[in-house]
């Protein structure tokens, strides 16, 4: 590990040592200055005056700029922090937005999941085709009842277990069985398969 050390820069000006600080820049030019003005114009030590207040000016205006590209680089990182501040509602608003359309898109591909099961159950115990089927379910829908459209297919599934054929028999089977199941559903139970053969 290299051994740490300090780099110093020893002004001079005439010979004369300054402290290498902005205020001694400042006094010492301030200086130089005036001792310029009665002094005339051309002269041996009026030049000499001349290249040392230069040497001074570049050093302040080194510093000044420094000062300067450090204050427009804080000055953008707070332009980037206020931005962030200001949207910061909007951008946490779209994430939530996008989540919550995540998951409706995800409840309605399982709840389409589930009643294409439905239907394949209903398929499967009707002996109807795919196309009878989705027909069936349609009519269903039309069904005046407060009863879920997965349990009224849950209905057409114990119809056809039972032995019931043809989409209009099977279409009966469940708006009558809905009527007596909501009427004795406390009586007869929760099972929508046990309360039909009850």
């Amino acid at each position: 590990m290299p051994a740490s050390y300090t780099r110093r820069i020893n002004l001079y000006i005439n010979s004369k040592y300054i402290t290498n600080d902005l205020v001694s820049i400042r006094k010492e030019m301030s200086k130089l200055v005036n001792e310029q003005a009665r002094m005339t114009t051309g002269s041996k030590e009026y030049v000499r005056h001349a290249s040392e207040i230069k040497k001074l000016k570049r050093i302040i205006d080194q510093h000044n700029n420094d000062l300067s590209t450090t204050a427009n680089k804080w000055n953008a990182f707070q332009r980037m922090a206020d931005a962030a501040n200001r949207y910061f509602a909007v951008i946490t608003a779209g994430i939530a937005a996008i989540t919550g359309a995540a998951m409706v898109i995800k409840s309605t591909v399982e709840a389409y999941a589930e009643y294409d099961d439905k239907l394949v159950d209903v398929m499967k115990t009707t002996d109807l085709t795919k196309e009878e089927t989705i027909a069936l379910s349609k009519e269903i829908k039309k069904i005046d009842t407060r009863t879920a459209q997965k349990d009224l297919l849950e209905l057409a599934r114990v119809a056809g277990k039972l032995g019931m054929r043809g989409k209009e028999n099977i279409l009966g089977f469940v708006s009558a069985t809905d009527k007596i199941r909501v009427a004795l559903s406390e009586d007869l139970g929760g099972d929508t398969e046990e309360s039909v053969r009850q």
